[in-house]
């Protein structure tokens, strides 16, 4: 080195110090839960079902079991809920979602954790199609640390029943998203309360719910007005 020029020893010298300098790739920058929510909603509008489907994968080894439902599954079914309600996304939007994001609630998370857990089953009656609210209260109820049995949407009174004697759930939540024929949902989740019996609470929420909030309780269902009152009486039936 002794040897070299001054232009030879200054270009070694801005070598070096170009090696020495961190990588500003962004696999080296701390993925915020905001900026994995608005991939995954530019992911979803695209309808990039690969894309979506890592975006969520990333984002449940980056954050904790409560915080990936909480912090990223919840709000990301409340902006596709809203979204899809005010026509900025299609039907197809919401089933896609519904698809990609039941996959990572369908399988426990730490199954012998839930060995003693209670039971719940989630689901939506007969006739209610939508699973966004339904996959919303899934999270809500394995974040509680109920053993969830996710069964998707559209079951008969009958067939709840039936899964709820054989699996010994200590709960049903169902969710409402849309109103068609209210006389006949009535007559099912009345049909439904009489099958359980008075030992098995029935949840019920949804935009559908709220709309029919009186005649429900009337009903002597338990309507719930939003997450927050559904943790509440989660909470109070462990304790009970």
């Amino acid at each position: 080195m002794a040897r070299l020029d001054s232009e030879s020893l200054e270009q070694l010298v801005s070598e070096d110090a170009h090696q020495a300098a961190p990588d500003p790739s962004p696999t080296t920058t701390e993925t915020t839960g905001q900026e994995l929510l608005d991939r995954a909603l530019e992911a979803l509008i695209d309808l990039d079902r690969y894309r979506l489907h890592r975006i969520l994968a990333d984002a449940s080894v980056s954050m904790s079991g409560p915080e990936f439902r909480q912090q990223f599954i919840v709000p990301l079914l409340c902006t596709i809920g809203r979204r899809w309600q005010d026509g900025s996304l299609r039907i197809v939007h919401e089933h896609l979602a519904s698809t990609i994001v039941r996959s990572f609630l369908a399988a426990p998370r730490h199954p012998a954790d839930r060995a003693r857990a209670p039971r719940i089953l989630v689901t939506t009656p007969a006739g209610q199609y939508h699973e966004l609210g339904a996959l919303m209260v899934a999270a809500v109820a394995e974040e509680m640390g109920w053993d969830v049995y996710y069964l998707g949407a559209s079951l008969p009174a009958e067939e709840i029943v039936a899964a709820v004697k054989q699996i010994g759930a200590r709960a049903v939540a169902l969710s409402l998203c849309y109103r068609e024929d209210d006389s006949h949902l009535l007559d099912e989740l009345g049909r439904l309360r009489a099958l359980l019996g008075e030992n098995v609470p029935l949840f019920i929420g949804g935009n559908a719910a709220n709309a029919m909030y009186e005649r429900l309780r009337e009903s002597g269902l338990i309507c719930l007005k939003d997450l927050a009152a559904f943790r509440d009486e989660l909470q109070s039936a462990i304790n009970a």
